[in-house]
């Protein structure tokens, strides 16, 4: 925690207990002085005076004017030592901001309620309820002031305080923060004395803090309470919220402190005091001027801007009339600096840039504009400028370590009407931004595809956003939502053109097909579907090559094709259908024939033969099954019995063998690591595959003598 700088003087220590030692009140002391003087000398005068010191029996009415005299210095005295001289090179005035520590000894107009804070915090008790210190009052009521500057720097050294901390989107990592990075019991746990921690402005857990982390965060609270004995907790909060926090821990709010508005009085002594110290006054009637017209809600806050401002510019020491109708008076004074800032800025950048960078710091909660925090490394070039010059301007304050800005008050909503003009005329947008700001947290911190946003609610998340800017974790998890939305998408509609590819229906096949590719993604799939209903030949030549149906074919490096058939005849094709070359691999007779898939090799007729050449490589026993690379191939070396070649030049090698009686299809992958069979076929059982009884396999390191198959079940499963 920071400490007043050591040329300014220590402001004197509020009545407060450690231990069962009580401080007094300087005013408890001066009525006992005041008794002690002059019922001495009424004493003197009116009573029997034979048992006292002779000189004093002697002159008694000397006496008299002796303890008056004594009673003016002792006043005089206390004055001077009490004095308060700002010597500070800032402002005493911190305008828009809150009174910090460093302010504390100008900070005038609480002492009542910061005795009465000090004192609950005295004589908490073991109560919990006792414990929970919420002070409670309206915006602009100066809470925080109070507490920053009223309470915690007159609190006994003995105490430690934790924070202040203000909740965020991610209230428990703001938490952990102000615990130096522990878990608030953790922390608790090598720490001595009376803790008090410290929360300013409550209310944005319910405004900036994610919906699932609000109980579970009061419950840490109330559960720290009871588990540490010596453990307080000061909140502040606007009072509109003390019933959500209530409902959410029954008990815990019930014994709240209530900030009022300063009465005239204090006011005064509010605006005059801090000027007092630092040397400046006051031109007469103008302090009655403020006060009359300080009657608005937003007093406080728009005090402050203006005695900041007017400090600044006083004349020789002296704030004038003339300064203060020229600032704006009272009502004033914020929309008159803030529209000038405004000003500057648009010369300086394009309008769009500032406005967005505006609405970058303001959300919408229940339909009412509250502030958004913004980090620092999430602008851009001219964001950043646009923040630093509002910063400047004091319309900007740093939140945490500095690692944030913020809207230096919520009075800007109010007062300065271009913002609020700007805020109406995208408050839908900005309330949609809340939601999403506080969900792209939530999917940050689980990574779960779950959290993301379905098509629909993207959709108007895209619509809300564009022409807004958007932050990094924002940004993010739009992205990741379309990829999620094109992932989907996709999958459905392979999903709809899969169930009506076989269709017959021509028409009904393309009009499903189109509608998918349409309505949800444009997949390859849909697009090859649609290409081969509509597609026309080039040329009608492609069978002149083959009688029959060809049942090989291959796509060739330069580009051209090659088919062949089972009567062994080869046919390569041009890319403009014509028929360039004829071949003929073994005997012109009927039997399973295979092409490579490179369409070099041809497997039929108990021999491997090379395409091009029509010349046999090597000679191989048994039925063709598969072609699986352009160097290996399967055949059936008798019923039951399947064998994997590897072809090198024309030397074989067999690499994999597997027998089983039963098994009507049988194939290894490419590695040969796995071995998949199709048993127990049937006019009525699928094709190779899940669908079909199947088995996998993993044949280890030594070629396996035998397979072991599963047996086919119902509805397809292994």
């Amino acid at each position: 925690m920071d400490h007043p700088s050591p040329t300014r003087p220590i402001p004197p220590r509020a009545p407060t207990a450690y231990g069962g030692r009580i401080e007094r009140d300087p005013r408890e002391l001066s009525t006992l002085f005041v008794g002690l003087f002059f019922g001495f000398a009424i004493n003197i005068l009116t009573a029997e005076t034979d048992w006292l010191w002779s000189p004093l029996t002697a002159y008694p009415w000397i006496w008299v004017p002796i303890s008056v005299g004594a009673w003016f210095l002792w006043r005089w005295w206390r004055r001077r030592r009490s004095a308060i001289t700002w010597k500070g090179d800032d402002n005493p005035y911190p305008g828009l901001a809150a009174f910090e520590e460093d302010r504390a000894e100008v900070f005038f107009g609480r002492a009542q309620e910061s005795w009465e804070i000090l004192r609950r915090l005295d004589r908490s008790g073991l109560a919990r309820q006792q414990r929970f210190v919420a002070l409670v009052g309206p915006s602009g009521s100066g809470k925080s002031s109070l507490l920053r500057a009223g309470v915690l720097p007159r609190l006994p050294k003995r105490w430690r305080v934790i924070g202040p901390m203000q909740p965020g989107p991610e209230v428990f990592r703001d938490l952990r923060a102000a615990c130096g990075g522990e878990e608030l019991l953790g922390h608790l746990a090598g720490v001595g004395g009376r803790v008090v921690l410290v929360i300013d402005q409550l209310e944005d857990l319910f405004t900036q803090s994610r919906p699932d982390e609000r109980g579970p965060f009061l419950d840490v609270l109330h559960e720290a309470l009871a588990a540490r004995r010596e453990l307080h907790v000061v909140v502040t909060m606007r009072p509109e919220f003390l019933a959500a926090a209530g409902a959410l821990k029954p008990g815990l709010f019930d014994q709240p402190i209530p900030i009022a508005a300063l009465d005239p009085r204090h006011m005064r002594d509010a605006i005059e005091r801090p000027a007092a110290a630092a040397g400046v006054t006051f031109e007469p009637r103008l302090v009655d001027l403020m006060l009359a017209e300080a009657t608005v809600g937003d007093a406080l806050p728009l005090l402050g801007h203006l005695l900041q401002r007017l400090y600044t510019e006083s004349d020789r020491g002296v704030i004038t009339i003339a300064r203060y109708d020229a600032a704006g008076r009272v009502g004033g004074a914020i929309t008159e600096h803030a529209d000038a800032v405004y000003a500057g800025l648009i010369t300086s950048y394009p309008a769009s840039v500032v406005d967005a960078t505006l609405l970058r710091l303001v959300g919408v909660e229940d339909d009412e504009p509250v502030r958004r925090a913004v980090s620092r490394a999430s602008l851009s070039g001219d964001e950043a400028g646009v923040m630093a010059e509002l910063r400047r301007a004091r319309l900007l304050a740093d939140r945490g370590a500095g690692g944030e800005v913020v809207l230096a008050h919520d009075s800007l909503f109010r007062q300065w009407r271009l913002l609020t003009e700007l805020i109406d005329d995208h408050r839908p947008e900005l309330a949609e931004m809340t939601l999403l700001e506080r969900r792209a947290v939530v999917w940050t911190a689980s990574g779960d595809r779950a959290d993301l946003l379905p098509g629909p609610a993207l959709a108007r998340a895209e619509s809300a956003v564009d022409g807004l800017a958007v932050s990094p974790v924002m940004r993010q998890f739009l992205e990741a939502s379309a990829l999620e939305r094109a992932r989907v998408n996709e999958d459905l509609a392979r999903d709809i053109i899969e169930q009506v590819v076989d269709d017959e229906d021509v028409d009904l096949l393309a009009a499903v097909v189109a509608t998918a590719m349409r309505e949800r993604a444009p997949t390859r799939i849909g697009q090859l579907v649609l290409w081969s209903l509509k597609a026309e030949a080039a040329r009608s030549a492609m069978r002149v090559g083959h009688r029959d149906l060809a049942f090989g074919l291959a796509c060739l490096t330069d580009g051209r094709l090659r088919t062949c058939d089972d009567q062994g005849k080869v046919c390569t094709w041009d890319d403009d259908g014509r028929l360039t070359d004829v071949r003929w691999a073994g005997r012109a007779t009927c039997c399973d024939t295979l092409l490579s898939p490179d369409g070099r090799l041809v497997l039929r007729d108990g021999a491997v033969w090379h395409a091009e050449t029509s010349r046999r490589i090597a000679e191989v026993s048994g039925n063709p099954k598969a072609f699986p690379a352009n160097d290996q191939f399967e055949i059936e070396t008798g019923p039951g019995r399947f064998a994997r070649y590897r072809i090198d030049g024309s030397e074989l090698t067999l690499t994999r063998t597997a027998v089983n009686s039963r098994a009507t299809a049988l194939t290894w992958s490419l590695d040969g690591d796995r071995l998949a069979a199709v048993v127990n076929h049937t006019p009525s059982g699928g094709a190779f595959g899940v669908s079909a009884s199947t088995m996998v396999a993993r044949p280890g390191p030594v070629r396996p003598r035998r397979a072991v198959v599963a047996r086919r079940r119902p509805a397809g499963r292994l």
